[in-house]
């Protein structure tokens, strides 16, 4: 029954790539995911002093970052799949 009110909720909204961009960097932040890590994760490029200096890719904790990511979203899409290792409430196993 709750899965069918979401589907009904979910249908009344008009998604767009903003709408999907904005959830996912609100997303990891829930998550715990840094600021600077979170940015990257949607492409977006450091300015100022930061982006002068730090050349460091942080491919590692955007892998992190993006594998919680998944695993919330998949336990919200089907909390009872078995390749799901995690549900809405955390803790997620990264």
């Amino acid at each position: 029954m709750l899965l069918a009110l979401r589907r009904e909720e979910l249908g009344s909204i008009t998604w767009n790539d903003v709408i999907l961009r904005r959830t996912m960097r609100l997303g990891p932040a829930r998550l715990g995911t840094p600021v600077l890590v979170a940015e990257l994760c949607l492409g977006h490029k450091q300015g100022g002093v930061i982006g002068i200096y730090d050349r460091h890719t942080y491919l590692d904790e955007r892998r992190v970052a993006l594998l919680k990511w998944e695993q919330l979203v998949m336990g919200l899409v089907d909390p009872a799949s078995k390749s799901c290792r995690c549900g809405p409430d955390l803790p997620l196993l990264v």
